[in-house]
């Protein structure tokens, strides 16, 4: 069985923390630009899957459009598969 998605997942893939205290995986905000536009994610981790918010911004701190709400994710390739679905890798 393959690990549940972590922290150091979404740095490996370049997504840099911008928010929350790292003590939690709760809320836990990062930003990744992906050459085209800015990629939002809000992270929270619970035992056996993390639940993400994806959203974008044509700049880093501009007004955000979301792409997905809530969605439970088990691990890396699964969130690597979502985002070559969502084109955003």
């Amino acid at each position: 069985m393959e690990n549940t998605l972590s922290v150091n997942d979404l740095k490996a893939i370049g997504f840099k923390h911008i928010g929350g205290k790292m003590v939690r995986d709760i809320g836990q905000e990062f930003i990744l630009n992906n050459g085209r536009y800015f990629v939002h994610l809000t992270y929270t981790r619970f035992t056996n899957k993390c639940v993400l918010k994806i959203q974008t911004s044509v700049s880093e701190n501009s007004e955000k459009t979301l792409v997905v709400h809530s969605i439970g994710i088990r691990s890396l390739p699964e969130l690597l598969t979502l985002f070559e679905q969502l084109n955003i890798l």
